[in-house]
């Protein structure tokens, strides 16, 4: 989440102001003002979220050999499947 609001403030669309030890965030532009969104939002969303979750599910793996192969034969049974046959090869 602190990435996420990290990069808004420095695309000028949130303001920061600290107060404290805590920062209090607030939009740059009103609900008026704000672009509309696309209709291809949702997807630039959900493909950003599955990439910060699998490098935190990678992160989380590092000096875990075995789970590490796991993943990786994960990985490439599905692409031999074209399915999402990624949970039996991870024992879920």
């Amino acid at each position: 989440m602190r990435t996420v609001i990290e990069r808004l403030v420095r695309r000028g669309r949130l303001h920061r102001r600290a107060e404290g030890r805590a920062c209090l965030y607030r939009p740059a532009e009103s609900r008026a003002e704000a672009p509309k969104p696309s209709r291809r939002s949702p997807r630039r969303l959900v493909d950003g979220f599955a990439a910060l979750a699998v490098t935190g599910l990678v992160e989380s793996l590092r000096g875990d050999d075995e789970q590490m192969a796991r993943l990786r034969a994960a990985g490439a049974g599905r692409a031999r499947a074209g399915d999402g046959a990624v949970s039996e090869h991870l024992g879920g």
